[in-house]
């Protein structure tokens, strides 16, 4: 039987960005005729250049909402699921030709543009192939609830990869005046009917005697085919491995994912039914879509986001790191009907629970989930008992949980490998947890349960954690204590005199921070407070949480999640500028209305304000702040109790943003390694970076006490 020769599978989203009228007397002809409105249904179909040698396998049509004539920003967005199969009596041209021929639907083709260069340039780059596809939009105009008339516009897309992952396409579908009104969708008038003498010229378009409607549209392509490889490489190897029957047909991938799909790019259940689609083409039988399943995907869960706010125009719910749990223990969902939910979880960094018992779920199931989870970030518990797993998924499960280190609780008792292979899963589980236990950085295992307040910490560590502190904030040498010796590596060695310290051993480090706490950043040169201390400014500590930041950004997709971790210092600068600027332009604006003999207030230096709150609402749940706060609590510049209440209420704007334990022990770990590179290597260096582990210890502890 002929394999199914995969070119593409994934999904073509279309945003109707906006509607434009043009032409001011076809707007009034528009408004008056009644009410006409429009809508839009997407396809798409291999190009008609492809020479039938590749064909699309789903052929789905998806309808918009009913809009006005009337200019408006729109931006729904419609996704087309697309898998372009290689048709099997035929040999697809690599290197991807050029086509001069273009057919012209109802007399209008668009091509979609990537930038400021067209498509057609992009495919002379030596790649193997470039797929492309036709897009049809097929605008209907409604009067009421009845369709007057419809008529198709065709998008070229000759490359979906050189629209993909960061890049788009930008179309501009168009409908003349004399068509609208040829049609019956708009009444003859002769204030519209000359068309180009009815177009205002004083718009600046581009096609100044052109009247009629404009329709703006953007396209992206989503490969959403990086777990279904895995998938099928997994099942590949489980039947040469435990000489099962290969399916039939094989699905072949006949090029390399390019681009990996996008975070947050799609809900969650609109992923899991175009997998089942997919599985359907695959199985060649039909997958139900179970509205658990659904249900589990679209509610929110506990311990998820609790943040409902919009920031900037974005919504910080409903992501894809949201899903923390996934109990499927009530289904009996089978094997095959399993495989696209796991798909769809794959897609979940947040994930840490999975439950799967009693699903009549064999050793291929195994190899799926060991093909997709092995680098799974926060999946600790894995039950997966009374099955009908053997020897073969045990052995998978193994190698799962020794990869993956974070796996610590799996449950697979109730199937049908040996008692050895139960143990040999459990005591890998439990190194797992052993060395979890033991990390330096976890910060959050009972090492450090000794960590309640500054004066759980002896002097030494003090003395050593604040030569570090003193460092990165990069204090003004009137704010450094008088008693105090050069040191090679930090610059101050605090010395132990009873003058110094107290009785129970701790510091008086008040002078460290002394005048932090009324600071105003003097770069504004303006009188606008601030809640930022100057201290969280610091170049050096600033370029510490750049390279956090850069690093954390290769762990956390979620760019909410990531924006703890990023530095102050550049926001700072660029909201420095922005009110600079804002208020030259105040002075002059004031200056004029002086001259004119009219007040217009403050009103014009608000964007620069807004630009300062943004600053500050950031600096609020960064983990510089909980870095800052936490230090200068050590050196007394604060009281341990207003600490620990700021503390608390850092880490729960935090968790509520979808910071996980994980995140701080990785942002721990790469800070104090950061430090390692500013101070060095050697023994002292080494014991200064490890008290100053120590005291972050105490401040995430405290924050995510709360």
């Amino acid at each position: 039987m002929t394999d199914n020769k995969v070119l593409y599978v994934g999904c073509v989203v279309v945003t109707l960005k906006e509607v434009r009228v043009c032409g001011k007397q076809l707007e009034c002809e528009a408004t008056r005729s009644g009410g006409a409105q429009f809508c839009v249904r997407t396809a798409v179909a291999v190009a008609e250049t492809a020479n039938h040698s590749i064909h699309e396998r789903f052929c789905e049509r998806v309808n918009s909402s009913i809009y006005s004539f009337k200019n408006s920003t729109m931006m729904e967005q419609m996704v087309v699921p697309v898998m372009l199969l290689r048709s099997p009596s035929t040999i697809a041209t690599m290197n991807g030709s050029k086509h001069n021929d273009k057919v012209n639907t109802n007399g209008s083709a668009d091509r979609v543009r990537n930038g400021n260069s067209d498509v057609t340039d992009l495919g002379a780059n030596g790649e193997d192939m470039d797929v492309g596809l036709d897009l049809f939009l097929d605008i209907s105009f409604l009067h009421g609830e009845s369709m007057v008339w419809s008529l198709r516009r065709r998008v070229e897309v000759e490359s979906l990869d050189a629209i993909a992952s960061q890049n788009c396409g930008v179309a501009v579908a168009r409908v003349s005046t004399d068509v609208l009104q040829s049609n019956g969708v708009l009444p003859t008038s002769e204030a519209v009917r000359g068309g180009s003498a009815a177009c205002d010229a004083s718009d600046g378009r581009e096609d100044d005697e052109w009247s009629g409607l404009e329709l703006h549209v953007i396209v992206r392509s989503m490969d959403m085919s990086e777990p279904i490889r895995l998938m099928v490489a997994a099942e590949r190897e489980a039947s040469a491995f435990l000489d099962l029957p290969q399916r039939e047909p094989q699905t072949v991938f006949l090029l390399p994912l390019r681009h990996a799909m996008p975070y947050n790019a799609l809900p969650l259940e609109v992923l899991y039914q175009f997998y089942c689609c997919f599985y359907e083409y695959f199985f060649n039988k039909p997958v139900k879509v179970f509205g658990h399943v659904v249900n589990m995907l679209r509610t929110r869960q506990p311990g998820g986001m609790g943040d409902n706010k919009t920031r900037g125009g974005a919504v910080t719910e409903g992501r894809w790191s949201e899903l923390r749990s996934a109990d499927l223990r009530p289904l009996l969902l089978g094997e095959d009907a399993l495989a696209p939910v796991l798909a769809t979880l794959f897609h979940c960094p947040g994930l840490r629970e999975l439950l799967l018992d009693q699903n009549s779920l064999s050793d291929i199931t195994c190899y799926r989930i060991r093909s997709l989870f092995y680098r799974h970030r926060h999946l600790e518990t894995l039950s997966i008992a009374r099955n009908n797993i053997h020897e073969g998924g045990g052995e998978q499960l193994v190698r799962l949980i020794r990869r993956n280190k974070r796996l610590i609780d799996v449950k697979a008792s109730g199937n049908h490998f040996t008692h050895s292979m139960s143990s040999r899963i459990q005591r890998v589980a439990s190194l797992n947890e052993e060395y979890i236990r033991g990390d330096p950085y976890n910060v959050f295992s009972s090492a450090y349960s000794y960590v309640v307040s500054p004066t759980s910490f002896p002097a030494s560590i003090i003395k050593q954690a604040l030569a570090v502190w003193a460092m990165l904030s990069a204090a003004p040498v009137s704010t450094v204590i008088v008693d105090c010796v050069p040191n090679s590596t930090f610059g101050i060695d605090l010395m132990g005199s009873p003058n110094n310290m107290k009785s129970n051993g701790s510091l008086h480090g008040s002078a460290l921070d002394n005048g932090v706490v009324e600071a105003t950043d003097k770069a504004l040169e303006s009188s606008q407070a601030t809640s930022i201390p100057h201290c969280a400014l610091s170049p050096l500590l600033n370029e510490v949480m750049r390279t956090v930041a850069l690093r954390m950004s290769s762990i956390l997709h979620d760019p909410w999640a990531l924006l703890v971790f990023s530095d102050i210092e550049s926001h700072w600068e660029r909201c420095t500028i922005t009110l600079r600027e804002q208020k030259e332009k105040c002075s002059k604006q004031d200056a004029q209305a002086a001259a004119d003999g009219r007040e217009d207030g403050p009103a014009s230096i608000r964007h620069g304000e807004a630009a300062l709150c943004e600053v500050e609402d950031l600096y609020a749940i960064s983990f510089l702040h909980l870095v800052v706060v936490t230090m200068r609590a050590v050196g007394r510049a604060m009281d341990w109790e207003d600490a620990s209440s700021v503390l608390r209420d850092i880490g729960r704007k935090q968790m509520a943003i979808g910071i996980l334990e994980e995140n701080y022990r990785d942002a721990i770990q790469i800070f104090v390694q950061s430090l390692a590179v500013v101070c060095g290597k050697d023994e002292a260096d080494v014991e200064h970076s490890a008290a100053f582990l120590q005291c972050l210890a105490l401040g995430v502890r405290t924050a995510v006490a709360a």
